[in-house]
Parts: structure tokens; sequence; C-alpha cells
């Protein structure tokens, strides 16, 4: 399992969001996440960024796009 630092995991595996978006669905209990000591630190393994996309996702289709 790979693990990252919630600036990264967000950079690499969740197509951009901010790091503040990944805080914010933990804290919601909508994305699995370590925690590292008694602070904000968490670690993030990228099965878990799958996971929560795939919930939280909007499938985009071809035929949905506006011309």
């Amino acid at each position: 399992m790979t693990w990252a630092k919630a600036e990264e995991a967000a950079t690499k595996w969740a197509g951009g969001v901010s790091a503040k978006t990944l805080y914010r669905e933990v804290k919601a209990e909508r994305l699995k996440a370590a925690r590292i000591g008694a602070g904000r630190n968490l670690l993030f393994c990228e099965m878990w960024i799958d996971e929560w996309l795939m919930a939280r996702g909007t499938p985009a289709h071809g035929e949905d796009r506006q011309r």
C-alpha cells in the first residue's frame, strides 16, 4: 500500500482537489485516513482515495456533455 500526506494525495490521486477538501471529507466521515499523532497530520492511501472518488463522483458520459 502506498501512503501520502494530504497535499500529495490531493494532487496525485484525487484529481487535483485541494487538501482542504480531503480534510473536510475525512471530518464528514466520507473519506478514510490514518491520523498521525494528535494534530491535523493525516495519511491517505491510494485505495481509499479511489473508493471515495467512486462513491462521490458523477460519471461523465459523452452524451451528457453540452455542446
